[in-house]
């Protein structure tokens, strides 16, 4: 009786887990669409049948995750200082980011591989520099430095049928590599060359990961900047609040709805969805983004006598009866004419104008 009670609440216990991922769904359907799109669309989808094929690449990964993150429940990360969703969400997208590395790795070798060492080839350097015994700073250690990490990454790609997800994570592999070769070095006689067999070389084929056209540290901290620069642009130099809620929208959701269907929707009711959606999307920290965002939220409990200004008739006359209303408890349709679909053309038209305009002065 014992051991059937321990399998019912073993089996409850697995249900309820399975309720709790079902409701990350969302998240992890548009973090990874995001990450493909970004990253993979080449290699993981066809020219032909596009939108089919992602939807179910995307489906087959999170089933899959919510199956290997069950197996290592007992590696997800606890911090009392954190919210513990955050921490569950950031663990199952990392699982479902190794799913997805490992499909494109076996179906598409160099893609797979070159991502692969752009994602894990710093940290993995990183663990190796602090581990390995040597004068550091010098030439000669930064060199063996580099030739531990190549050799990690390619007998990763020689032994990767061995990994499986269900025991742990790629980047623990890779360390665990690693620290095989470092206890294999710290026994080996130091010596001024490395021995170097051609034959061995030409036996491993061409490092063709290590080879990659893609930025910089630099220059992607540069381009994130950028990007927030531009996002503060269209927020502050936008235009009207609403206008400029509907734009980022429109931007910001994969598949792009029609607006108009939402125009019964409160202007608080559009920003809490469109901040939800570029959460979703955004490889932003949920903080910077909140920070971004104030102004816009701010303008929320204004009335709409207080944001049009007076020298602006047209849009008075128009919006003469709710100008003694707060701006986020309007519906949206308050704010069309005759022509909703022109309205939002023109309003994409004049915020990016403005928003050029500014950059251009900068």
């Amino acid at each position: 009786m014992a051991h059937e009670q321990l399998l019912d609440d073993v089996k409850k216990m697995h249900n309820d887990y399975l309720k709790l991922s079902e409701e990350q769904r969302h998240f992890l359907s548009t973090r990874l669409k995001a990450r493909i799109k970004l990253r993979f669309k080449m290699d993981l989808l066809k020219k032909s049948n596009d939108k089919k094929k992602l939807e179910k690449t995307i489906h087959r990964n999170i089933n899959t995750t919510y199956k290997v993150s069950w197996s290592r429940i007992n590696s997800l990360p606890y911090d009392k200082e954190k919210n513990a969703i955050e921490l569950y969400r950031s663990w199952l997208f990392n699982i479902s980011l190794d799913i997805l590395l490992l499909k494109l790795i076996n179906g598409h070798k160099e893609s797979g591989m070159k991502e692969f060492y752009r994602i894990y080839n710093l940290p993995v350097k990183s663990y190796i520099a602090k581990n390995l015994y040597g004068k550091k700073g010098t030439e000669y250690f930064n060199i063996k430095c580099h030739d531990l990490l190549m050799e990690t990454f390619q007998r990763f790609e020689r032994y990767i049928a061995n990994f499986s997800p269900f025991k742990g994570a790629l980047f623990s592999y890779l360390i665990s590599i690693a620290d095989h070769l470092i206890k294999d070095q710290t026994a080996e006689s130091e010596t001024l060359v490395s021995e170097f067999n051609e034959h061995d070389e030409e036996e491993r084929g061409r490092v063709f990961w290590a080879v990659s056209s893609d930025p910089s540290p630099d220059q992607l901290q540069e381009k994130s900047t950028f990007e927030r620069y531009l996002l503060e642009q269209i927020i502050n130099e936008g235009g009207y609040p609403w206008q400029v809620l509907v734009v980022l929208f429109i931007k910001t959701t994969n598949n792009r709805p029609d607006i108009t269907k939402l125009e019964d929707l409160t202007i608080s009711e559009l920003y809490q969805k469109m901040i939800q959606e570029f959460t979703n999307c955004s490889f932003h920290e949920e903080k910077e983004l909140a920070e971004l965002f104030k102004p816009l939220e701010t303008q929320l409990n204004r009335h709409l006598s207080e944001i049009i200004p007076t020298k602006d008739h047209r849009s008075r006359i128009h919006l003469e009866n709710h100008l003694s209303n707060r701006l986020g408890e309007l519906p949206l349709k308050v704010f069309f004419g005759k022509d909703p679909l022109k309205n939002i053309r023109d309003w994409n038209h004049r915020i990016f104008k403005r928003v050029r305009k500014k950059v251009l002065e900068d």
